[in-house]
């Protein structure tokens, strides 16, 4: 019995030194857009600044096409494990999955709000309102509570740096920050207004 007893111990310590802390490796930064917009402009500063942070390359990977939802969706089918994450914009998480039709994944249970970094004020868009467009950082859905919490604060470390700020204003997006929490509810929110809206207006994307 003792002797099964140090056999399980060792299995035990095995695993806990085999575990790599995170990250282990590169984290790769998905931006649904080509280079050059709003949402690339965020992205390139916000992962300088988390690499130098975390001591871990953060790598920026644009990902355009389908006004943002190609590039969602594939951090939507990525694996949870904190390497892929999403640069995202109110427009592929809340307003574009009320106007198609068809969409390959739910903006409501595909992923794990991070933070919001970025508002781009006064945006007019279809059916003609004028709206605040998020830039925000999302990780696929089922993220394990730890690893969000590790991302949440390196991402909020290097929001709130007067040097990022500075470029966040320098091109016209006020810096902003939030509990996960909270910017899940500000997406569920703004899902439900869109919707409401393209209802309204009778406008349906294939």
């Amino acid at each position: 019995m003792l002797r099964v007893f140090f056999f399980v111990l060792m299995l035990l310590l095995s695993a806990q030194s085999g575990a790599q802390p995170y990250p282990s490796k590169p984290i790769k930064l998905v931006v649904p857009f080509p280079p050059g917009g709003v949402a690339d402009i965020i992205a390139r500063p916000l992962a300088e600044s988390l690499s130098n942070y975390l001591g871990q390359s953060v790598v920026v990977d644009n990902k355009g096409g389908a006004t943002g939802t190609i590039g969602a969706s594939f951090v939507a089918n990525a694996p949870p494990d904190g390497y892929t994450l999403l640069l995202g914009t109110s427009n592929e998480i809340t307003m574009s999955p009320t106007l198609f039709k068809t969409l390959p994944y739910d903006p409501n249970t595909a992923f794990t709000p991070i933070t919001p970094v970025g508002d781009f004020p006064n945006v007019l868009v279809v059916p003609g309102v004028t709206v605040t467009t998020w830039n925000g950082v999302l990780a696929p859905a089922k993220l394990p509570p730890k690893l969000a919490k590790q991302l949440h604060e390196a991402i909020v470390h290097v929001a709130e740096e007067p040097s990022f700020k500075e470029k966040m204003l320098s091109v016209g997006v006020e810096p902003t920050t939030s509990l996960s929490a909270e910017f899940s509810v500000r997406i569920r929110a703004e899902y439900e207004k869109w919707s409401t809206l393209i209802k309204r207006s009778g406008m349906t994307v294939e």
